[in-house]
């Protein structure tokens, strides 16, 4: 398993009036890269891969005690090339339900598993 983080630092330059009327969910993907090159096809049945922690999590962007990060764990179970990222998703409290911008963390990390090494 591997652990995966990211944190939402709002820049000072934003308005507090802003800040204050936004909502903001830092969410955890995983996709495989090429999933017909890998064993997860050889048995449909299996999963590639599984969280361990929450997959998405709501920050309180006015709250200085909120650390504006999350955490979470994912675990490997076939071989395989595998993109890792964050989204944040935001929302105003002012737009109307179901508005809201995505926003994708600059880098996504790519994670190779392989067959374990014969000692």
């Amino acid at each position: 398993a591997i652990r995966v983080d990211a944190s939402m630092p709002i820049q000072d330059w934003v308005p507090a009036d802003v800040v204050a009327k936004c909502k903001v969910t830092l969410e955890f993907c995983c996709a495989e890269k090429q999933p017909g090159n890998s064993s997860s096809t050889a048995d449909g049945d299996r999963m590639s891969y599984m969280w361990c922690g929450r997959l998405r999590r709501t920050i309180n962007l006015v709250d200085d005690e909120d650390d504006k990060g999350h955490l979470a764990r994912i675990a490997f179970f076939q071989c395989g090339v595998f993109v890792v990222s964050v989204c944040a998703k935001v929302s105003s409290q002012d737009a109307p339900n179901g508005i809201e911008e995505s926003w994708w963390a600059p880098h996504a990390k790519v994670v190779r598993v392989g067959e374990p090494e014969e000692q």
